[in-house]
């Protein structure tokens, strides 16, 4: 009996310590903020769960570390048009958020460092980050596994590095890396294995390398246009199939288009085009089929010798030499 009664005292302790952690959180509904007076005034609620959109909002916003607190917000976060400078801690504890998360023309924001948004571990909806024109450091979500919809890292002038997502494994949408005018290298996409529609790599002027996608198996679209500077393209190893295009175009400084080891199939068509600098087209040991198969304007172009398998073309084979003799 004795025995008994200490195993229910034991219960009702756990019981109420859990039902103490209850009544500690404390759930707000979602606001938007318009001021830095607005964002210390939501500071001193203390709020950790926000029950719909969290918007900050204004260039009078300078601080924004007393938000740490916050650890869901069941709707978007926004982080828009404001004069901070830095994203140190102000979101030390946030851990999901289940609708889009924005930060967007925020001018004055040169960092978002490796303290942001430590705990940061799913995204219900997009994440877009971009026309932050001063930023030039992009870290902090070294936790982040899922993201619901698309990625956009887009008009970021100043990025020169993109390497923050070291656990990111599924984006549900498209991955787009466009216009981000002094990124050098693209290496931070390493556990990624699952996207679930394009990747597009767009228009980034001054873009050596990209060697970040080591684990992706599959994608609908991709795209690698209009990176004038981009030398080398050695990160999809693990690529085994391409559901729509592959399109490689507007890439001025590319000598060898190559590294693609696992690829076997590209189902809509694939386009090399106008990459002036392009003499080789080597490493595609396993690709046996693609649905058309386009290669022109590429005026340094010698050889195409990186498909020995290849025995399928759908519909069009179209091969141009322009200046030089290859061989295929």
């Amino acid at each position: 009996m004795i025995h008994s009664l200490r195993n229910l005292g034991v219960l009702a302790a756990i019981f109420t310590l859990f039902t103490m952690g209850r009544l500690e959180a404390k759930i707000c509904p979602g606001d938007t903020l318009y001021t830095q007076a607005e964002v210390d005034a939501f500071v001193s609620s203390g709020c950790d769960t926000i029950d719909g959109n969290l918007v900050i909002d204004g260039v009078d916003i300078t601080d924004l570390s007393g938000l740490s607190h916050v650890k869901y917000v069941n709707g978007h976060l926004g982080i828009i048009n404001t004069s901070i400078l830095l994203i140190n801690e102000a979101f030390a504890q946030l851990h999901t958020v289940n609708g889009d998360f924005f930060i967007e023309d925020n001018d004055e924001l040169g960092a978002t460092t490796e303290y942001a948004f430590p705990q940061l571990v799913k995204i219900g909806g997009a994440l877009f980050i971009g026309g932050n024109d001063a930023l030039f450091r992009l870290e902090g979500f070294a936790s982040l596994a899922s993201v619901g919809a698309d990625l956009q890292i887009i008009g970021n002038l100043l990025l020169a590095h993109i390497s923050a997502f070291p656990s990111l494994s599924s984006i549900d949408g498209a991955l787009h890396i466009r216009y981000n005018g002094l990124l050098n290298n693209l290496d931070g996409f390493n556990a990624l294995t699952i996207l679930g529609d394009n990747l597009e790599i767009v228009g980034n002027s001054v873009l050596k390398s990209i060697k970040g996608f080591g684990k992706l198996a599959s994608v609908d679209n991709l795209l690698i246009t209009e990176n004038p500077g981009l030398e080398s393209i050695t990160g999809f190893g693990a690529l085994k199939s391409i559901h729509g295009d592959f399109i490689v175009y507007g890439n001025y400084e590319m000598v060898n288009l190559g590294g693609f080891y696992m690829l076997h199939e590209v189902l809509g068509e694939m386009h090399i085009i106008e990459n002036p600098s392009l003499q080789f087209v080597t490493e595609f040991p396993v690709l046996e089929s693609v649905n058309g198969l386009y290669v022109k304007y590429n005026s340094s172009l010698l050889s195409l010798s990186g498909f020995p398998l290849l025995k399928y073309i759908e519909t069009t084979l179209q091969l141009w030499k322009l200046y030089r003799d290859f061989h295929y």
